[in-house]
């Protein structure tokens, strides 16, 4: 008799046990997922403030976006270096976002860079023969719809490639 309630004890207990680890671990991987959510909006973060920074060292490299005429080496080799900085961070929020450790609100405003880069029709040229060969097919792909269905900013012209001949308004 006694050996049946020592029994049914331990078995109570370790049921008990159970249910506790269950919960603890259920804690631990809310706050690791709260965690690595806050890692990838701080890394998004990081990324946009270095490409401002960027911007602020290299004017340069934004003016050529709107610049009539041929783009100097340099501005070509700046601007292309931006772009390429600039959309290998979309493509990694676009990531974290597919992932689920970004939210809707942060990839919003990621998804407005993109538009507000694709609009403009020397990085249309650059995207078609130079961007879209240096990030994942399938980021590619979804650039494309964007670009697709957001307008040209016709205010800055067309040019016949990425680094040259944008006309004079």
């Amino acid at each position: 008799m006694k050996l049946e309630k020592l029994s049914s004890l331990i078995e109570a207990l370790s049921s008990i046990a159970v249910v506790i680890t269950l919960i603890v671990l259920i804690v631990e991987i809310r706050q690791n997922t709260s965690a690595l959510n806050a890692q990838s909006r701080q890394a998004l973060l990081v990324s946009a403030q270095n490409e401002l920074l960027a911007s602020v060292d290299h004017p340069d490299a934004l003016i050529a976006i709107g610049k009539p005429g041929d783009l100097t080496p340099e501005e070509i080799v700046m601007l292309d270096s931006w772009l390429q900085a600039s959309i290998r961070s979309r493509e990694f929020a676009w990531l974290q976002y597919q992932s689920g450790l970004i939210d809707q609100e942060q990839w919003d405003t990621e998804l407005s860079v993109i538009r507000g880069l694709t609009a403009q029709p020397r990085i249309r040229l650059w995207w078609t023969e130079q961007g879209r060969t240096r990030v994942s097919v399938k980021f590619a792909d979804f650039v494309d719809g964007v670009i697709k269905n957001t307008p040209e900013n016709t205010q800055m012209g067309a040019g016949k490639t990425w680094n040259r001949a944008l006309p004079k308004d």
